[in-house]
């Protein structure tokens, strides 16, 4: 059925109308106006040389100082993750024996 324009089924509340914001209007200064000369391509002539390489950067005898404090914090972390990895594998180690040994036991109870 077609839509009439009966005011029945019209909603009884029109929506407000929304104002637009307007654009904001900013003063452009004569200051900041065209360039004289409009940037271009720059075409490198066949006579230009090219640069010379930069020169080897010098030595000096001053040694780079490190942080003690550094130094030993990083000695601890290895140490630690070595004695963590010692610890792991002895774990490891115990809780796999007796699969081991009961692999032992049936393997020698066939042979007989």
């Amino acid at each position: 059925m077609p839509p009439t324009n009966d005011p029945a089924h019209r909603h009884s509340k029109p929506a407000p109308h929304i104002r637009r914001k307007s654009k904001p209007k900013f003063e452009i200064p004569v200051e900041t106006g065209l360039p004289e000369t409009p940037a271009g391509w720059a075409y490198r002539t066949d006579d230009v040389s090219t640069p010379a390489s930069p020169a080897a950067p010098r030595r000096t005898e001053e040694r780079s100082k490190t942080n003690p404090i550094l130094v030993a914090g990083m000695g601890l972390f290895f140490a630690g993750a070595a004695m963590a990895g010692f610890v792991s594998l002895v774990s490891l180690g115990l809780v796999a024996m007796p699969m081991g040994i009961a692999k032992g036991l049936l393997a020698r109870g066939h042979s007989r």
